[in-house]
């Protein structure tokens, strides 16, 4: 549970109800514990007498039920009354004088290990993994070892006796009539199902009961949400987030009103980025809301840390809205994005809080990558370069030794923005960004086996074959065919685990991954066997389009429909005769389709790239059919390769304009002067030499 911290002051313009809070600080031997500083929320607050007494003055801006939490300067003592110092404040509009007594037991002591004491921290437990990232598409059993450690570490026992004395609880606790009790022992012993019943009971007996045990149901309600959120059952704890919601207000429980909201925020996240279209934007802007609401009481100034990770929450909503939404609005978003993860970066030092420091650091460079990949020029070099630079500043801390699976994972990201960073610099430069991206990837795979980690070794295996593929594409000879055998190898590897049954969406990710490094093998190589390479490309493209359909997932399907079309017409020129002629039709067929989503106004790049593709087949087409029909396929051609000039400009995008433009010049050779197409304002009459050295032709 987090804590308000309420800033105390009184001004000549208003006079301010001073609530004296009064009592002792005592061991559990009742010996006072004088001269100790103690305070609410580490601010405000009394050092005790001779007989351990304290007064701390509360101003009338507390409310009736608001929890605070006392703290006692003095090392090696814990606060065994009130529970970790948490006090909720009883009726205080009647009562100028509040008394209370504080008792502190030595780290170490038995007499903290409470039932109380257990339950309490199984429900902040509950709270904690139920907010975590979800990632992939089944749930993970959590791993609670890392919780009882740190917990350990805060109580002075051991890791052993903390799970000792928690399993002779949940023994204890297993005949209970109390339903919360039950609902807290399921969830420790990970019977999440379970455990989302019996909160869901003792939610239900609570609201039946007499008026004033709201928090009580608020509470069995949130923790139900938490027990369906780690079985990945978003829907069910965005159900039971709302029950809970519906019972604070925040005027009178402002901790659990905000707290409520990045559980909602959370349970929207989760959903939105497992579905696509407008759906799924509709669940990331609640997200994206709930998050900025419970930032109205979760303050920079008042609780920082707590600020820094909604922001960090914010950053990663906004980040799946941006990924989804195209053209200058997804820009906008990305941005935002990359703006929530600087913020965070504010509190999250790598000084005092190092893990939460690196794992902002990763989303940041998640974010600033995918700005990077939509940002044309020297203006993307610069994101990606920044990208890379967060994820090397993660693996500073992360390291293979202390945090295996987060450095895995980091080196994998590393090897993403690596990859990016490669395909856009030509020469030496790009080769060595794209070999160290493969050592990225190569680094993940010594953490992420398929043995231990089958998902995340399918995932890095599938980046691995991306990374290869490249290289493979800028490499002659044979080494290059090489490095395609191997992107190909790779692809295969990932579908051992990314199945269409299982994994639908990565299984088709993948197949069409895998169908690029086939369609460079297949042109590479002569004769039939360059022919069945093309042919499996053909099929991978296919398979892929299974999963992702115009209807939910537009933009991967135009995607793949360009890239079918480029093995269709690879496949068509080698294929003489009426074959070939249906290959490249079928080519052009895919190029229309993909230019049904790629349109010049969301997707420039794009759409200007499947122009020049189109512009490839058409004129193919057209220098294999005689006549009228032949002419009009070349100028058809010339106006594509016209199309893809828009956008495909000398200044930001030199090597693509190379392309169209020499595809351009070639087409216009075989027409005659009166039908040549205008290409960057002017006439072309024959084939151009380009003796620029800064122009690169493919």
């Amino acid at each position: 549970m987090k804590f308000r911290i309420i800033l105390l002051f009184v001004t000549s313009f208003c006079q301010a109800t001073t609530i004296n809070l009064i009592g002792k600080v005592i061991t559990d031997d009742s010996i006072p514990i004088s001269k100790t500083r103690i305070s609410i929320t580490g601010k405000f607050g009394d050092v005790t007498d001779d007989s351990g007494a304290f007064k701390i003055s509360l101003s009338s801006d507390y409310v009736e039920g608001e929890r605070v939490i006392l703290q006692v300067a003095k090392t090696g003592w814990i606060i065994n009354h009130p529970v970790d110092g948490e006090w909720n404040l009883p009726n205080i509009k009647y009562q100028n004088v509040q008394t209370t007594r504080v008792i502190l037991v030595p780290k170490g002591s038995k007499k903290l290990w409470t039932n109380e004491r257990i339950e309490r921290y199984i429900a902040h437990l509950s709270d904690e993994v139920g907010k975590s990232k979800k990632e992939g598409d089944t749930p993970k059993t959590p791993d609670f070892t890392l919780h009882l450690k740190e917990w350990a570490e805060k109580y002075g026992f051991t890791p052993k006796q903390v799970k000792i004395a928690f399993d002779e609880w949940a023994d204890s606790a297993k005949g209970s009539n109390d339903y919360r009790q039950l609902g807290l022992r399921e969830f420790y012993l990970r019977k999440f199902s379970s455990a989302a019943e019996n909160f869901k009971k003792a939610a239900q007996q609570s609201q039946e009961r007499i008026k004033g045990e709201e928090l009580v149901a608020y509470r069995n309600w949130k923790d139900a949400g938490a027990s369906y959120s780690v079985q990945y059952q978003f829907k069910d704890a965005l159900a039971m987030y709302d029950s809970a919601k519906s019972l604070v207000s925040k005027e009178k429980h402002p901790l659990e009103w905000a707290d409520i909201r990045i559980g909602l925020g959370n349970a929207c996240k989760d959903i939105g980025r497992r579905m696509e279209g407008s759906e799924s934007r509709e669940y990331l802007e609640r997200a994206v809301a709930f998050y900025r609401e419970s930032m109205q009481i979760y303050t920079h100034e008042q609780l920082p840390q707590d600020w820094a990770k909604i922001q960090n929450n914010l950053g990663n909503a906004l980040i799946e809205q941006g990924i989804r939404t195209a053209a200058e609005e997804g820009n906008i978003l990305l941005a935002q994005a990359v703006g929530a993860f600087r913020n965070a970066l504010l509190v999250r030092t790598r000084e005092q809080l190092p893990q939460g420091w690196a794992m902002t650091q990763n989303n940041l460079g998640n974010a600033l990558k995918e700005q990077g990949i939509r940002t044309a020029g020297e203006e993307g070099n610069k994101l990606l370069a920044q990208a890379v630079n967060a994820y090397r500043n993660v693996l500073l801390v992360y390291t293979r030794e202390l945090f295996p699976q987060n450095w895995a994972g980091t080196q994998n990201n590393l090897g993403a923005a690596l990859k990016e960073q490669g395909l856009r610099t030509a020469g030496k430069e790009g080769n060595k960004l794209l070999a160290q991206a493969v050592d990225a990837n190569r680094s993940a795979l010594l953490v992420y086996t398929r043995e231990l980690l089958p998902q995340d070794w399918a995932g890095t295996q599938n980046n691995l074959g991306v990374a290869l593929r490249e290289q493979g594409l800028r490499t002659a000879g044979v080494e290059g065919n090489k490095l395609l055998e191997q992107a190909v190898d790779a692809c295969r590897k990932a579908l051992l685990v990314r199945t269409r049954e299982l994994l639908p969406q990565d299984w088709a990710t993948t197949q069409n991954n895998l169908g690029n490094a086939l369609q460079e093998q297949g042109i590479r190589t002569a004769g039939e066997e360059g022919n069945k390479l093309l042919a499996q490309a053909i099929d991978a493209f296919r398979s892929a389009l299974l999963v992702y359909t115009y209807k939910q997932f537009p933009q991967y399907w135009a995607m793949i429909q360009n890239n079918l079309g480029s093995a269709l017409g690879a496949q068509g020129i080698r294929t003489a005769g009426e074959k070939g002629n249906k290959l490249l039709a079928q080519a052009v067929d895919a190029f229309r389709c993909a230019l049904l989503v790629r349109n010049r106004d969301q997707l420039p790049i794009d759409w200007a790239a499947t122009q020049n593709n189109l512009g490839i087949t058409l004129q193919e087409q057209g220098l294999r059919i005689a006549g009228e029909e032949g002419k009009q396929l070349l100028i058809q051609a010339a106006n594509a390769y016209r199309c893809a000039l828009l956008v495909r400009k000398r200044e930001q995008l030199p090597v693509d304009w190379a392309e169209s433009e020499k595809n351009l010049h070639i087409v216009n050779f075989f027409l005659e002067p009166e039908e040549k197409v205008i290409g960057d304002n002017r006439i072309i009459m024959g084939p151009v030499i380009l003796v620029d050295s800064s122009d690169t032709i493919k």
